[in-house]
């Protein structure tokens, strides 16, 4: 999980690489992530991992 500051920060990085002629398809295996989640962030950079804060419910069969 990369925190949403991280992942801005890597967004705006990724921007001005690509504007000095980088490709993503480039960009995405020297940072370690592939090029879809770099599309994920750039479609919605303010989402947040919701799996933290999920409540869990007490399962039925206990």
């Amino acid at each position: 999980m990369t925190p949403a500051v991280v992942r801005k920060e890597i967004l705006s990085l990724i921007i001005d690489t690509q504007a000095n002629g980088a490709t993503m398809s480039s960009i995405g295996p020297i940072l370690g992530y592939s090029t879809r989640t770099i599309k994920r962030w750039k479609d919605n950079p303010e989402h947040e991992d919701k799996r933290s804060t999920r409540v869990h419910k007490e399962p039925s069969n206990k």
